[in-house]
């Protein structure tokens, strides 16, 4: 069995939430005993959880608890793979709509700072498709998640990245690491023609003041903001 076949697997059950033992068979072309094994790396793993008793068992992701990982396969993934609609925002719209439910439903536990917090996921959010209208690698939209157990918000694109964007209007900056610090101290705009340039200093101002934390990954660079960048 070849060693992607727990990718595979997950994948599957991404698209159709579910999956039985015969429909894995029946797309990889092994028998019901390699599914079952390969099943059961993937639960002891905790990627996925068995349903229900035989016949009727079904297999499902484990969610929330890979949420991170699966926005980094789908961000970096060689081809693009949408895995269902429970996180995929293929549009703006599609995305303001589910960033406006978590911040009502947040707004009792946080207060006004869920609508900081909206605001500070809206500018990263919509900064995907500011940024790559018209150069989208191949898929549009953004990977929007939010884990309630560990208070995380997950956002992540299949676009150009910051630096290809911000050469259109500083052509001299040298790789993925200055660009991050371009983006996140000077003010400058990554859309040629325009000066906005503020967005992502007001959130690091932001995660600075409420004391958040926010890492933020662009080609082979890491930015982690907290009291410092």
């Amino acid at each position: 069995m070849k060693t992607d076949t727990g990718n595979k697997i997950v994948e599957y059950i991404g698209k159709n939430k579910e999956a039985r033992v015969v429909d894995l068979a029946r797309l990889l072309g092994f028998s019901s005993v390699a599914i079952h094994k390969q099943l059961r790396k993937l639960i002891v793993g905790k990627k996925i959880s068995k349903i229900g008793k035989s016949p009727k068992v079904f297999y499902v992701l484990n969610a929330h608890q890979n949420l991170q990982q699966n926005a980094v396969a789908w961000a970096y993934s060689l081809k693009p793979v949408v895995s269902g609609d429970d996180f995929y925002c293929s549009t703006r719209d599609v995305f303001q709509a589910r960033l406006e439910t978590l911040t009502s439903n947040l707004e009792q536990e946080l207060g006004q700072g869920a609508y900081l917090l909206g605001a500070v996921a809206g500018e990263i959010g919509n900064n995907s498709f500011d940024h790559n209208l018209g150069r989208w690698r191949d898929l549009p939209g953004v990977f929007f998640a939010y884990e309630p157990e560990n208070k995380i918000i997950i956002l992540a694109d299949r676009g150009v990245g910051v630096l290809k964007t911000l050469k259109y209007v500083v052509p001299g900056v040298k790789n993925d690491s200055e660009a991050l610090e371009i983006a996140f101290t000077k003010i400058i705009s990554g859309r040629k023609g325009e000066r906005r340039g503020n967005g992502l200093k007001f959130v690091a101002e932001v995660v600075k003041t409420e004391k958040w934390q926010l890492a933020f990954f662009s080609g082979k660079a890491e930015a982690l903001l907290n009291s410092d960048l």
